[in-house]
Formats: C-alpha cells, sequence, structure tokens
C-alpha cells in the first residue's frame, strides 16, 4: 500500500487472532490504522458484563506503554514503522508482505504458512 502511494488511506483489521496489547502493536506498525479484536472482546463481554470495556483499556495503556519503551511519541509515528523483527519466514515472503521490516531469513514458505492456497 505504501508503495503504490496509499499509505494515507485507513486500514481497519478486524480480527479473531489479536488476543493482547503485541498483537495490536504489530497490526499497527504493520499498517493498520484500527484494530478491532472481537474474538477477545465477545470472551471478555461473556466472562464478565462489561468486560469488552475493560479490555479496551488494557490494550490503549498497554500500546502506550510499548510507545513510551520504543520511544514513539504518537500512534501516528508508530504506524507503518515495521518496528518488529521477522524470524522464520524466506526472503521472498518477507519482502513480499514486510518490505521494510527487518528479518532473519528462515525456510518457511507461503505453502507451508497457507497450505489451503
Amino acid at each position: 500500500m505504501v508503495e503504490d502511494g496509499f499509505a494515507d488511506v485507513p486500514l481497519i483489521v478486524e480480527t479473531a487472532q489479536a488476543f493482547d496489547t503485541h498483537h495490536v502493536a504489530l497490526l499497527v506498525a504493520a499498517g493498520a490504522s484500527a484494530v478491532v479484536p472481537y474474538l477477545a472482546e465477545q470472551f471478555a463481554e461473556a466472562q464478565e458484563p462489561g468486560g469488552m470495556t475493560h479490555v479496551r483499556g488494557a490494550i490503549t495503556a498497554g500500546l502506550r506503554k510499548v510507545l513510551a519503551r520504543m520511544g514513539v511519541s504518537t500512534l501516528a509515528s508508530y504506524r507503518n514503522s515495521y518496528l518488529f523483527e521477522i524470524v522464520g519466514l524466506s526472503e521472498q515472503l518477507c519482502s513480499d508482505f514486510f518490505e521494510d521490516a527487518a528479518d532473519f531469513a528462515g525456510k518457511n514458505r507461503w505453502m507451508i504458512c497457507s497450505p489451503t492456497i
């Protein structure tokens, strides 16, 4: 998206796989403008009424802590920053999907990661 000039287009990620601050931080660093961890929110709400509010508060506080430790002052500066390292994926997969992230080449290719495609 960045190479094609769409860096300013909002990207909203709705996922069942984001359960903690680390997952949300990685999605934002990879370009997400907003993350909707709907399964985590549904699970928290099923455990306790108002649990969704607690999950959102915990993720927000965690993101602030991550940004502070990284020395980033705003979430907009963290978006599309690729401030993470990729371990174990092939060079081709990293260059296709994570072009600006640091990677340590591994041998896992696209067919191994997603055998149904």
